[in-house]
C-alpha cells in the first residue's frame, strides 16, 4: 500500500492542502463538509511523514461526541494501514493519545498541579449544576421569544419536549461555565506561594544555623577557611532572599573530601541552593504584581 496518507481515501485539492500544510492552518467549512475526515487524515498525515508519535499530537475538541468520534476516526485509519510496522505500532498504543474535550485537557492540567493554580485537587465538573443552569437559560429564551417558527414549534411538540431538546442541544454542542473572577484567583495563588515562601525560608533559616554550627577549624587548611568565610557572609543580619543570594554568589565547593565537616557543609550549601530559586521565582512574582 503507498505510504502516503492522500492514498487512503481521495481527497479534494483543498483538503489535500489541509492535510499537508506545514504551518498553523485554519479549517472553515459548513456542516457534512468533511472537516472531521480532513483533521483525522492530517493527524495520520504527521505519523506517517514526521514519524511523530501519537503521545505527542493533542487533539481537542468542544463536545465529548466528536472527541470520541475523532477517536474512532483516526484509530480506524490506523487500523487500516496494516503492512506498515510504525502505524501498526501507534495503533497498538493509541489508548496514550491525547484526543479529548478542551475542558477535560485543562481539568487534566489543572488536577496536575492544582496548587499552582489555588485549586484543590479534588475539584470536579459539576454535571448537575450545568444541567440546572441550561434549564433556566432556555426557560427564559423560551418565555421571552416572540419567533413565530418557535410558537409553532411549542404548540407542535409541547412546552417540555422543545425545551428539552434546547437543553440537549447546548450539552452536545457548547461548553459552559462559571465567569472566572481572575482577581480572587490570583490573590488565592499569591496566599499559596506566601505559604509556600515561609516554609522554604524557615528550612534556609535551620539550614545556615547548622552552617553555622560547623567546627571548620580543624578542616583542611584551604577548604576550611574558604568555607569559614561563607560562615561569616551568612552570619548575623536579616535572613532575606537577597542577603542569601549575595552569600552564595562565587561559591566554590570542596572537591572529594573526607572531612565529616565538609562533607555536611557541601550538602547544606547545595540545599540552600536548591532553595534559593523559587524563592527569588516567587519574589519575582510578589515584585510583578
Amino acid at each position: 500500500m503507498d505510504q502516503s496518507s492522500s492514498a487512503m481515501f481521495p481527497l479534494d485539492n483543498d483538503q489535500n492542502r489541509a492535510v499537508e500544510s506545514g504551518v498553523n492552518t485554519v479549517v472553515i467549512a459548513g456542516a457534512g463538509s468533511g472537516k472531521t475526515t480532513v483533521l483525522a487524515r492530517r493527524y495520520v498525515d504527521l505519523l506517517i511523514k514526521r514519524k511523530a508519535d501519537v503521545e505527542s499530537i493533542l487533539t481537542l475538541t468542544f463536545t465529548r461526541k466528536a472527541a470520541a468520534e475523532m477517536y474512532l476516526r483516526i484509530y480506524g485509519l490506523l487500523r487500516s494501514v496494516s503492512d506498515d510496522p510504525f502505524l501498526r505500532n501507534q495503533a497498538e498504543r493509541f489508548d496514550q493519545s491525547w484526543i479529548s474535550t478542551l475542558d477535560a485537557f485543562c481539568s487534566t492540567l489543572v488536577r496536575n498541579d492544582s496548587l499552582r493554580y489555588g485549586i484543590p485537587p479534588d475539584f470536579s465538573t459539576d454535571e448537575q449544576a450545568l444541567t440546572e443552569l441550561l434549564s433556566r437559560e432556555a426557560l427564559t429564551f423560551l418565555v421571552e421569544s416572540r419567533e413565530d417558527c418557535l410558537i409553532a414549534l411549542v404548540r407542535r411538540m409541547g412546552f417540555e419536549k422543545v425545551r428539552d431538546g434546547f437543553i440537549e442541544l447546548a450539552t452536545s454542542v457548547f461548553t459552559f461555565g462559571k465567569r472566572i473572577d481572575f482577581q480572587e484567583l490570583l490573590n488565592t495563588q499569591l496566599q499559596h506561594l506566601q505559604v509556600e515562601k515561609k516554609i522554604l525560608m524557615e528550612r534556609a533559616g535551620e539550614i545556615v544555623k547548622q552552617l553555622e554550627a560547623l567546627d571548620l577549624s580543624v578542616s583542611p587548611r584551604r577548604e576550611g577557611e574558604k568555607a569559614r568565610e561563607v560562615q561569616e557572609r551568612l552570619q548575623g543580619g536579616e535572613k532575606t532572599i537577597e542577603n542569601l543570594t549575595d552569600a552564595l554568589k562565587g561559591i566554590r565547593l570542596p572537591g572529594k573530601t573526607s572531612d565529616p565537616n565538609l562533607i555536611a557543609y557541601k550538602e547544606y550549601i547545595q540545599e540552600l541552593r536548591t532553595l534559593i530559586e523559587p524563592l527569588s521565582q516567587i519574589e519575582r512574582t510578589e515584585q510583578a504584581r
